[in-house]
């Protein structure tokens, strides 16, 4: 529904467009990051699950006291994308077996999506 809602008030500029192609070279960067660093992320974890539990009660606020949470929220949610995807792709080549792709796939699709989805709040904001 919400790709839907933003081709509707996208006027010609692409937005779903241009999120998809920000998210992808975040996406590659990070993935870059994580198959030529030699140090161990895995410390990562515990903040990206704190900050993750962190925006669901922000998420949650919002919707039970209605106010907005803006553009700075989708900023530090596409930082907090980006630290999850970096942490995720490193443990995946140190410690998903071979066979285990599928569930690999569907844990990076997950973080990609959230990434995807606050950079195009970003771009159709700017509407």
């Amino acid at each position: 529904p919400f790709l839907y809602y933003i081709r509707l008030q996208d006027d010609g500029n692409s937005v779903i467009a241009t999120a998809g192609f920000v998210t992808l070279l975040g996406i590659v960067g990070l993935t870059a990051v994580a198959y030529t660093t030699r140090k161990d992320l895995s410390f990562l974890k515990p903040i990206t699950s704190f900050l993750l539990v962190l925006a669901l009660v922000a998420i949650v606020g919002s919707l039970i006291f209605g106010f907005n949470l803006g553009l700075w929220f989708s900023v530090a949610m596409v930082g907090v994308a980006g630290v999850r995807i970096l942490h995720q792709t490193q443990e995946i080549l140190r410690k998903y077996p071979e066979n285990a792709y599928a569930a690999a796939a569907l844990v990076l699709f997950s973080s990609y999506m959230l990434m995807f989805w606050y950079v195009l709040r970003i771009f159709a904001s700017r509407n």
